[in-house]
């Protein structure tokens, strides 16, 4: 039986600047009936079970060099996932927000668990109530990806895989609180709660394009090898049994959620702009400091929900390029050394954080921070 938690502030000033924990609590410190704007949570009952469903088709292709070239298509479809999102959402108007809740306020009798007793409401009193954090089995996801892969086994000193994706994550799925979502958006903010449809959109994790290319290389340089074949041991030390390797990644930018500066819906935050018809959010060359086109989103209107979809937006895309240099060093069948020269993001090349994408702010598109630079390190394994 209700309340399952109660919270209440108590807040001393110049007359009484101490409280005393052997005077014990105010009266109605923790009475229910002065609570204001109660949070609830629900569960959905007898819900429909989550279902997953897999599918993929590949071909795959003997190529010269000991190679294999793979194409496929993959696709997966999530129905009935669970979701977390305010039931009790106020309509866009004026006025305090939670006088318009559907559920705005409601009576508590009195209760008690053990020797502690809880009075209930006074006879045609209420207490007003919040949020209403509804977990539903509702939410859905839907991914198609056409993905190819040509790897190369090693021989010949050399092993290599060339991979690329090419797919899109569609749905209205939200996620709970700990799990993550695109920049911007709140987890537990569905923009109409009467009007699913509005959330129907890139899934955070959409990717459009992902390329990854790894290869080891061993060079051609040692008294085994090619050239050296009569270098002497203190050259062959120095010069010979290197091996090079690098970890290529090139992809699109994530989707990115829209926002209003203030709250012009009056529903508490999690507004969304309206679209200017016929402008395009993309530039057709996007910097750092003007990443998209400000002049396609207008703040809603007051008392209004936008007509912007969810993760409209597109972020910027990485490349990042991992190298490594490296050398074993043998000593008898048992025993060896390597030495590794590593180098993370080895360009420098920059890869953008997320713009601002608040609209009517005055830093809207523009991009002020960026990923991690490039890092070096050295290192010395003994195998044995």
């Amino acid at each position: 039986m209700p309340p399952f938690h109660i919270k209440s502030s108590l807040v001393t000033g110049r007359i009484e600047p101490t409280l005393k924990h052997s005077e014990g609590l105010p009266p109605g410190t923790i009475s229910p009936r002065n609570a204001r704007g109660v949070e609830m949570s629900s569960f959905e009952v007898d819900p429909q079970w989550p279902l997953a469903q897999n599918w993929n088709f590949n071909l795959q292709f003997s190529m010269p060099g000991d190679a294999r070239w793979e194409v496929g298509y993959v696709g997966y479809k999530m129905n009935h996932m669970i979701g977390r999102y305010d039931e009790n959402l106020p309509r866009p108007g004026p006025g305090s927000p939670n006088s318009r809740r559907p559920w705005a306020r409601t009576e508590i009798p009195a209760s008690c668990r053990g020797d502690l007793c809880f009075d209930g409401t006074e006879p045609g009193g209420y207490i007003t109530l919040g949020r209403m954090n509804r977990h539903a089995f509702r939410e859905n996801t839907l991914y198609h990806g056409f993905q190819t892969k040509l790897e190369k086994r090693y021989s010949q000193g050399l092993t290599y895989i060339l991979s690329h994706s090419w797919s899109h994550v569609i749905g209205d799925a939200r996620g709970v609180t700990g799990s993550v979502d695109a920049p911007g958006s709140n987890l537990r903010f569905v923009l109409d709660p009467l009007d699913w449809r509005r959330e129907r959109g890139d899934g955070a994790q959409d990717m459009r394009h992902r390329f990854i290319g790894s290869y080891v290389y061993e060079l051609r340089f040692g008294r085994t090898k090619r050239f050296g074949s009569g270098w002497g041991s203190g050259v062959n030390a120095i010069l010979g049994d290197w091996s090079i390797g690098s970890i290529i990644t090139v992809t699109s930018g994530t989707p990115q959620h829209l926002t209003v500066a203030r709250n012009p819906a009056n529903v508490g935050g999690g507004d969304r702009p309206d679209v200017v018809a016929g402008t395009s959010w993309k530039l057709d060359n996007p910097d750092p400091a003007r990443f998209y086109n400000e002049a396609a989103f207008v703040p809603n209107q007051p008392f209004t929900f936008g007509n912007a979809g969810k993760n409209v937006l597109a972020g910027p895309g990485t490349i990042g390029w991992d190298f490594s240099l490296y050398k074993n060093i043998r000593f008898g069948e048992k025993y060896g050394l390597q030495f590794r020269a590593e180098a993370f993001n080895f360009p420098n090349q920059p890869n953008f954080n997320f713009p601002n994408a608040q609209v009517d702010n005055r830093n809207f598109g523009i991009i002020s921070s960026a990923r991690a630079p490039r890092i070096m390190q050295i290192g010395l394994k003994f195998v044995f």
